[in-house]
């Protein structure tokens, strides 16, 4: 299971088609945390469901 915050960014990320930076602001990150962030939740969830 995903902590809060990365459900949140993956949900605006591939739900509502919003980019880092309008994530960054909705959330009080920067981008380049939005963008990390993601990159280990969409990990997680990949490891999650059997991937890689």
């Amino acid at each position: 299971m995903l902590p809060a915050r990365d459900r949140a960014i993956v949900a605006l990320t591939f739900y509502a088609d919003h980019d880092a930076d309008e994530i960054a602001a909705a959330l009080g990150m920067t981008a380049g945390s939005v963008r990390v962030a993601r990159h280990r939740a969409v990990g997680r969830l990949a490891t999650c469901m059997g991937g890689a």
